[in-house]
């Protein structure tokens, strides 16, 4: 198990070490890791003003 910590929330997520995702942090370390719950919330469009 890998254990990353997210960017925005500071929550620690740990994940499989055979994971594509966990091979991508481990050789690539300035790559950065946002959780489920933060990614959601950035992937949600703005409200238009009009």
């Amino acid at each position: 198990m890998t254990k990353v910590k997210c960017i925005i929330c500071d929550t620690v997520v740990n994940l499989d070490s055979k994971s594509l995702e966990a091979k991508r942090i481990k050789n690539h370390p300035i790559r950065t890791f946002m959780c489920d719950d933060c990614k959601a919330k950035l992937d949600k469009p703005k409200p238009n003003k009009q």
